[in-house]
């Protein structure tokens, strides 16, 4: 399952509890700054960053990771840490729920849809 079908099948936001959480309204996030800094709230905040960094995509690295995505899954800002990640291309690490493979594999999948889409104009 890519990580597009996984967050389809979630509600846009999720609290710890699982219930859908408001979106923060009035507040500019940022991948800098102080009281508006997205990374100040993240769920990954009180876990271990490692598990968000782990060496491998096989074995036990597999359950490491589905651990990271479950933090991230219940993260209020996990669509700014997506946003981040897909502006900024970091090759290492879960950011906004997805891996690097997930994240290349959507970049992928998107400059297909646009080439066809190209090609279906000009047709």
């Amino acid at each position: 399952m890519s990580w597009g079908e996984a967050d389809r099948s979630l509600p846009e936001q999720l609290g710890t509890d699982m219930t859908p959480l408001r979106p923060m309204r009035g507040h500019a996030m940022s991948a800098t700054g102080s009281a508006t800094n997205w990374r100040s709230i993240g769920a990954c905040l009180s876990a271990d960053p490692d598990l968000f960094f782990p060496i491998s995509s096989v074995g036990p690295a597999e359950r490491q990771i589905a651990r990271a995505k479950k933090i991230c899954a219940g993260c209020a800002v996990r669509r700014e840490c997506l946003d981040f990640a897909l502006s900024h291309d970091p090759i290492y690490g879960i950011w906004g729920g997805t891996t690097a493979e997930d994240r290349q594999r959507e970049r992928r999948r998107k400059r297909r849809a646009a080439a066809a889409a190209r090609r279906r104009a000009a047709a």
